[in-house]
């Protein structure tokens, strides 16, 4: 894998850790389930 394509990976897992513990503080009930599949599906 090329360099910029390891950071690019690590900057998207990096985003979901950050958007996970948003869903934690904020609470899994007030995301809608479709935003939640979007972001699985990408």
């Amino acid at each position: 894998m090329r360099p910029a394509a390891r950071r690019r990976q690590q900057g998207l897992e990096y985003g979901l850790y950050l958007l996970g513990m948003q869903a934690m503080n904020y609470g899994i009930e007030k995301i809608p389930p479709v935003t939640l599949g979007t972001i699985i599906g990408q």
